[in-house]
């Protein structure tokens, strides 16, 4: 059968550099980028790599970059203390005067306006501008299963991770997961210190619930196997970090419960502010042989 004029054939080498591109762009989103310089990284024709990445994704190489600009602000206006200035130029900005045009188009809000109504933090009664930020506007309560009383501050040491990117609603991960699982048996990359994580990249109160990305991974234990023997799985190198660990016990249907009194209740008497890295969750049994109830997950949150 031959294809439509209108259909393009994928395998899993255009996949694989496709990735490459989403990971240069979400480590760039300051920088100017190009579609011909994000071709070049993906090792495509611009006209080739346009039709292709907009055929995968959904969206166009300019709605990608500026979406996830807009989605960067506004974690950064609803959870650090940051100038809208410096914000916009973080974001790859100019003029704050564009940024604050194209936010308010994006989400309704002018960015001023978004951190008053969404941020974690009130303005002090007394302050003017975007600097002077003090007590949370709201404090949830924890809820049944987080285990508020040893939430502890510590650096991870940096960790290598075999890969696979999921991309849709947080709670539709699962099929990624097993296919992880299997691809990781039959590779033999299990030990007896893996570790089963999540790394999650959007905020999904900011972004659609068919755009979440996020990452299952397995820790990998040296010797770290090479690219080749690792695909069609991703290696990636986390760095040593900072992070607010907690644990909780229950069904996954409460992890975002567990966020909310994290960053709201938890954050803002801490000390610390959150980091701009993403945050992990790291599963410590099985889902398929625990009841939701017992299921115990570690919540991992950036912090400097």
């Amino acid at each position: 059968m031959t294809a439509s004029p209108h259909t393009i054939r994928t395998d899993p080498g255009y996949s694989h550099r496709l990735d490459r591109v989403v990971r240069h762009i979400q480590r760039h989103l300051d920088q100017p980028l190009t579609v011909d310089g994000l071709a070049e990284v993906a090792n495509f024709s611009p006209y080739h790599f346009h039709r292709l990445f907009t055929a995968m994704m959904g969206e166009t190489v300019a709605q990608y970059i500026r979406r996830l600009r807009m989605e960067r602000a506004a974690w950064h206006l609803r959870y650090s203390r940051r100038t809208v200035t410096d914000i916009a130029f973080d974001c790859g900005f100019e003029a704050a005067e564009s940024f604050s045009r194209i936010f308010r188009a994006h989400f309704g809000l002018p960015p001023s306006r978004w951190r008053r109504d969404r941020s974690v933090f009130a303005p002090a009664p007394a302050s003017t501008g975007d600097t002077a930020m003090t007590m949370p506007l709201h404090r949830p309560a924890a809820p049944t299963g987080l285990d508020i009383s040893a939430v502890t501050v510590i650096t991870l040491p940096a960790r290598s991770v075999a890969s696979l990117r999921h991309t849709g609603p947080y709670t539709e991960i699962g099929p990624v997961f097993e296919r992880l699982m299997a691809l990781a048996g039959q590779k033999g990359l299990f030990s007896a210190e893996t570790q089963v994580i999540q790394i999650s990249y959007d905020d999904p109160r900011q972004t659609d619930a068919d755009k979440l990305r996020a990452d299952a991974c397995i820790t990998l234990s040296a010797p770290i196997p090479d690219t080749a023997t690792l695909a069609p799985l991703v290696r990636q190198d986390i760095p040593e970090g900072r992070y607010a660990r907690v644990l909780y016990t229950g069904p996954y249907t409460g992890l975002d419960a567990a966020y909310s009194w994290l960053y709201a209740t938890w954050l803002p008497d801490s000390g610390h502010e959150v980091a701009h890295r993403p945050c992990q969750e790291i599963y410590l049994n099985n889902p398929a042989t625990t009841a939701p109830e017992q299921l115990q997950t570690l919540i991992l949150l950036p912090v400097e």
